[in-house]
């Protein structure tokens, strides 16, 4: 941890002040219940995540069938003089262009529904900080700095967010 008067960071654990000492002390963040409560956030949207997940599904499959007609395009190609059949071998190419740009399409779409995922669960999770640190009492606010405070919430939710928008996506 570069800052040692952070309160949160680190990729598994938190930071918390030990008594009177005003020393930080490492502790384990248990990393099932971290992904349960992210799952809590995601799983508000539901549908955003159903259509994700049918978005990378389709544009996948369209992807994976360009190469099949690739190769029957190149079978319709004999290994004599004239023996080509042409409307076969146009046929595969338009339809691969056809496919590829479906696939385009529908993956520029799951990009953005995955921005808009991550946008969401994030203006969420921003909205439910706000919550509860209105509800701690002002001793809270006495014993950190403000700006430590703020830094550590806003590090922690921009991470989540670029990691719903990049790693969900990847995992998708």
């Amino acid at each position: 941890m570069a800052n040692p008067g952070m309160i949160g960071g680190g990729r598994f654990s938190c930071m918390e002040r030990s008594g009177d000492r005003r020393q930080f002390e490492k502790k384990k963040v248990n990393i099932g219940k971290l992904l349960l409560r992210l799952w809590r956030y995601i799983g508000k949207n539901r549908l955003l995540v159903v259509l994700a997940l049918v978005l990378s599904l389709s544009s996948s499959i369209l992807n994976l069938y360009g190469p099949k007609l690739s190769g029957q395009a190149i079978n319709a190609i004999d290994l004599g003089a004239g023996k080509v059949d042409f409307d076969t071998v146009f046929r595969c190419a338009g339809l691969m262009v056809l496919f590829y740009i479906s696939a385009s399409a529908l993956s520029y779409t799951l990009h953005a529904v995955m921005l808009r995922l991550s946008r969401t669960v994030s203006r969420q999770m921003r909205h439910d900080v706000f919550e509860k640190m209105t509800a701690l009492p002002v001793g809270f606010f006495d014993r950190y700095q403000t700006g430590d405070i703020i830094s550590t919430l806003t590090y922690d939710i921009d991470t989540v967010n670029q990691s719903l928008s990049n790693d969900l996506l990847q995992i998708l």
